[in-house]
């Protein structure tokens, strides 16, 4: 714990905190819109199968 601390009160500690925070807010948007698209592609796909009227 006093390692996590010393590396928050760091400079350097608290700028690799920042990217890694950054990295992670990256993160979660970038699964956040591949998951809607995908949905949503895959809905697109879809409908365009069945409309095609080949199975």
């Amino acid at each position: 714990m006093a390692h996590l601390f010393r590396l928050f009160l760091c400079r350097r500690g608290s700028t690799t905190l920042e990217y890694g925070l950054v990295a992670i807010l990256l993160a979660v948007a970038v699964i956040g819109t591949l998951s809607t698209l995908g949905s949503e592609l895959q809905n697109s796909l879809g409908d365009l199968h069945w409309g095609s009227g080949t199975e």
